[in-house]
C-alpha cells in the first residue's frame, strides 16, 4: 500500500508494542487470519471491514474505536476506503503489524 509507511527498525516497535494490550494484539491476530483465510464465515481476504472486525472481537464501540485508534498510530494497522462502498472503511495489517507479531512470539 503506498500510502503505508517505511518498516520500523525492531527496536521502535518493541518501544511501540511495550504497551500493548489483549483486544490489540487479538485485533492484529484477526487480521492475520483474515489473510490466511482462516476465520469461519469469511473468505481469503488481507482487509476486514470494521463492523466485521467489531463482530469478531466483541468489545463495547467506543473500546474497539480507541483500539483501532492505537493500533492505527503506531503503523501497525491501515485504514482503506472500501471498494465498493466509499464511506466504508477497511483494516488491513501492515509489515510493522505483522513484524510486531513475530517480534511478540520471540
Amino acid at each position: 500500500m503506498s500510502d503505508q509507511l517505511m518498516p520500523y527498525p525492531d527496536e521502535i516497535l518493541y518501544h511501540l508494542m511495550r504497551n500493548f494490550s489483549l483486544p490489540q494484539w487479538t485485533i492484529l491476530e484477526l487480521l492475520t487470519r483474515a489473510e490466511s483465510g482462516e476465520l469461519e464465515d469469511h473468505e481469503k481476504d488481507p482487509t476486514l471491514s470494521l463492523t466485521d472486525l467489531h463482530d469478531f472481537i466483541k468489545l463495547s464501540q467506543q473500546n474497539f474505536r480507541a483500539q483501532v485508534a492505537l493500533l492505527h498510530g503506531s503503523n501497525a494497522i491501515a485504514l482503506v476506503t472500501g471498494v465498493t462502498d466509499q464511506r466504508s472503511k477497511n483494516v488491513v495489517l501492515t509489515e510493522n503489524g505483522r513484524r510486531m507479531l513475530e517480534l511478540r512470539g520471540n
